[in-house]
């Protein structure tokens, strides 16, 4: 059982706090490379740069696997649970830049 406290407010979650602290620390890490993708993205969108889409899919991917990897360290239930959702929507950006990277490929303007 881990115990903290924040802004006055007392938490208690069910599982050891090393646990707690590897899957903020993974979120955190998690964070970092989503803003760096989401940037990489955006500008192989606005320059038609087909093979800077890859990097965001990259990141949904590599993003799938580190919660994965939090809910397994902290288990499945309790506040862990609501970073499920987000696993979808990162399955769903990797299909949506490959798919962008795929078009790009076929329609290039800048090849010729």
């Amino acid at each position: 059982c881990c115990e903290f406290d924040m802004n006055g407010s007392s938490f208690v979650i069910d599982g050891s706090c090393d646990g707690f602290k590897s899957f903020a620390e993974i979120t955190a890490a998690n964070g970092i490379l989503q803003c760096i993708a989401g940037v990489v993205g955006c500008v192989g969108m606005f320059m038609y740069i087909a093979w800077l889409l890859i990097i965001p899919a990259g990141w949904a991917i590599l993003s799938v696997i580190l919660s994965i990897v939090g809910l397994a360290m902290v288990g499945f239930g309790g506040f862990a649970i609501l970073s499920i959702p987000s696993m979808g929507i990162a399955l769903l950006i990797a299909i949506l830049f490959y798919s962008n990277y795929k078009i790009m490929k076929e329609t290039d303007p800048k090849s010729g």
